[in-house]
């Protein structure tokens, strides 16, 4: 894999990370309730 190919999964890896912490918290909050 070049460095631009590899730069842009890693981008598109932390966003997909980020939504699922934030997934992840909703699921929590809703089981706290």
């Amino acid at each position: 894999m070049t460095g631009e190919m590899l730069g842009a999964n890693v981008g598109e890896l932390r966003e997909l990370g980020m939504i699922m912490d934030k997934a992840a918290e909703r699921i929590e909050d809703s089981k706290s309730r």
